[in-house]
């Protein structure tokens, strides 16, 4: 009986991490951001704010480049990122350089911008599955799954009066802060 829970436990593993094995877009959405945009930045665990600053983007090639201020205009961390989640950290504040917050990041901006299902609405991968589809006329939902278990969802929320433009990112993961994005107008 150990025996077969261990080799489920160890499926569980193995597939968990085969997310990144999902085929990233060629260059991020744009109706989501353009080559440079700035966003508010939220990470709330349990429905209380750990931190909230902004997120500046540029698209560069192979991926983005992320400078995150506090909510002062302080620079508390600059890194470049690729489009599979991997993080060049070019500097950080003492404070936050050994937490893995480049890394969450990392990974969020991968699960926002990047990742995409290779077939809509969802495309699977042994027991993962990677899926993307319209919840309701201005929101829309992209989920991973390994077999029942959810292991993040990103929700995309447009404008109304403008449904093609994003107003509101979420994503919360099963393990981690959740990370919120709105854009901040030019």
């Amino acid at each position: 009986m150990l025996r077969i829970v261990a080799a489920i436990l160890s499926l569980f593993f193995l597939w968990g991490c085969g997310a990144s094995s999902f085929q990233p877009l060629s260059r991020l959405d744009h109706s989501m951001t353009s080559e440079n945009s700035l966003w508010h930045l939220s990470l709330k665990h349990r429905e209380k704010e750990r931190y909230s600053g902004l997120l500046g983007l540029r698209e560069i090639e192979g991926g983005m480049h992320l400078v995150l201020l506090d909510s002062t205009g302080i620079k508390v961390m600059e890194a470049t990122t690729d489009k599979h989640g991997n993080v060049e950290l070019i500097s950080a504040l003492d404070a936050v350089k050994d937490t893995g917050l480049a890394d969450y990041l990392g990974q969020a901006l991968n699960r926002i911008f990047f990742l995409e299902p290779d077939s809509l609405p969802c495309a699977y991968e042994g027991m993962m599955h990677l899926c993307q589809g319209n919840i309701n006329p201005d929101q829309v939902k992209k989920s991973a799954s390994l077999w029942f278990f959810s292991l993040w969802d990103v929700d995309y929320f447009y404008e109304k009066s403008m449904p093609e433009k994003v107003s509101r990112i979420e994503l919360k993961p099963l393990f981690g802060p959740d990370l919120t994005l709105v854009p901040i107008e030019n």
